[in-house]
């Protein structure tokens, strides 16, 4: 019997105007992906069976953004809230709830994880060239 379930890469695209973008685990947003929202919210990062969970940066319509930790769709651990002024606030998040100011050493986890987010957003780049590029070299293989 043949599952009807999305399961891998692929695009999903809603009645109501939003749109899913990457991997799916069993028809769930599963892994790394970006999901835009209707009323014009966007969020890149991880997915764990249908929910934000593990690091992401969601961008609201107004400019300000949340950079950080999601646990089951809400901001949890480590994070920055970005306002559209250029201002931020950086602390530790529980169940959506800014906990505590920033401290220096707060700062610098928080930067090292934006940091390794942004590296694995890079090596997402490299296998999406790989990809184009094995694609059109069995295109050209056909071709000839």
């Amino acid at each position: 019997m043949e599952s009807s379930l999305c399961h891998g890469f692929g695009v999903q695209t809603c009645a109501d105007g939003s749109s899913y973008v990457r991997k799916f685990k069993f028809g769930l947003k599963h892994g790394l992906g970006s999901y835009h929202f209707r009323n014009g919210d966007k969020h890149a990062g991880e997915y764990f069976r249908d929910k934000i969970h593990g690091f992401g940066v969601y961008h609201f319509p107004n400019g300000h953004y949340y950079e950080g930790a999601w646990h089951e769709g809400r901001k949890q651990r480590y994070g920055t809230y970005g306002f559209i002024t250029g201002d931020t606030e950086c602390g530790e998040w529980d169940d959506g709830n800014r906990l505590s100011p920033e401290t220096g050493l707060l700062r610098k986890a928080v930067q090292s994880a934006q940091e390794m987010a942004r590296k694995g957003v890079d090596q997402r780049r490299v296998h999406e060239q790989v990809v184009r590029a094995v694609a059109a070299a069995n295109k050209a293989l056909d071709s000839s």
